[in-house]
């Protein structure tokens, strides 16, 4: 939800009525009504607890779900969702935006991307998947500890840990780039000869949120560049820095870690393997180890993405624990590997997570 409303046609409109005319489709078509037997409506306070991820999906909705063509009955209201609050020129943006929601989840992404002839099907089809999913955001699992140094699995939206930090610390929040350290995002297909980092990845969802916050794009190339200057990084006649590179950029909530883990190759399709992901996480956990000052660690699953690494998301999670406990290497501070809620049935967590 707060992906599409990052395109409603009226900026202003509230939480709560987008939320409630998000779910009416499936509200309508399933016939899902309160204990007063009216058709279900969230109010403020619940909608606030559900896009904080700390209530899950009301039951009435999730059990209206087993009804006969409800998807499609519901695709159906959605053209007028759509036309009263969509922006007409998003719609292309919207579907690879949810899609890359998912990026690590193949059974999910497929199911995703077989429902993309129009906006109206695809919300259809990605809402009833979002029914489906756990809404709470707010599990984790330990993986290492040792006194007060940790690294737990946790799950949520790792962009979040950074531009919405409230708190007093800083966090430092890790996002997978190219060798180049590409700063141009590609938006659109059409006039595009060569695409640059699409705005479908971390990194450009990154780039997209930090230029939003009044960051110059030709200026954070320049602060990119200086502070791989001071970690002792070269660029090569290619202006390519080496697998493992890392740019620190700064802001007042949160220190981002820009790691290189793929190159782009023709056409500038990024490519990584499985051995240059380790590298670049050793780098990254001898980097954190030097001067991270012991603050918390956000890092996403790394190559199982558009880097083309083939890699699997539990191959990811367990590279990152071999990078930063190898050796009986030692760890001060936190890390915590984010899964977005949507794939977190992969990791199977069991009775031990809270």
């Amino acid at each position: 939800m707060k992906t599409v409303r990052r395109h409603a046609l009226d900026t202003t409109v509230t939480a709560e009525e987008f939320l409630n005319a998000f779910i009416v489709p499936y509200i309508e078509a399933g016939d899902v009504r309160n204990r007063n037997k009216k058709l279900l409506s969230l109010d403020k306070s619940r909608t606030s607890r559900i896009l904080a991820g700390k209530d899950d999906v009301p039951v009435a909705l999730r059990r209206s779900l087993h009804k006969t063509n409800l998807e499609h009955e519901a695709a159906k209201r959605y053209i007028h969702f759509i036309d009263d609050y969509i922006d007409p020129l998003a719609h292309d943006l919207i579907i690879r935006e949810v899609i890359a929601l998912v990026e690590e989840n193949e059974t999910l992404r497929a199911s995703l991307e077989s429902a993309t002839e129009n906006l109206s099907s695809f919300l259809a089809r990605s809402v009833y998947e979002a029914i489906k999913a756990s809404n709470n955001q707010q599990t984790k699992k330990i993986l290492w500890k040792s006194g007060p140094d940790s690294i737990e699995l946790v799950t949520g939206d790792v962009l979040r840990y950074g531009f919405r930090n409230r708190s007093k610390r800083k966090c430092i929040v890790v996002i997978p780039v190219n060798t180049t350290f590409e700063t141009r995002i590609t938006r659109r297909f059409e006039g595009n000869r060569i695409h640059l980092v699409s705005d479908s990845t971390l990194h450009g969802q990154w780039l997209a949120r930090i230029i939003d916050t009044k960051v110059n794009a030709k200026n954070l190339s320049k602060r990119i560049t200086r502070s791989l200057k001071r970690q002792g990084f070269s660029a090569d006649a290619c202006n390519e820095y080496p697998i493992g590179s890392i740019a620190e950029i700064e802001t007042t909530n949160a220190v981002y870690y820009l790691l290189a883990v793929s190159r782009f190759e023709k056409d500038n399709v990024a490519h990584s393997t499985s051995e240059s992901i380790f590298r670049a996480l050793t780098s990254l956990a001898v980097h954190y180890d030097a001067r991270g000052q012991g603050n918390p660690l956000y890092i996403p699953l790394i190559g199982t993405g558009r880097s083309r690494s083939g890699i699997t998301p539990k191959e990811s999670l367990n590279l990152i624990k071999q990078a930063f406990l190898h050796d009986g290497r030692g760890l001060y501070g936190n890390v915590h590997i984010v899964v977005h809620p949507a794939n977190v049935s992969e990791f199977n967590l069991g009775d031990d997570a809270s």
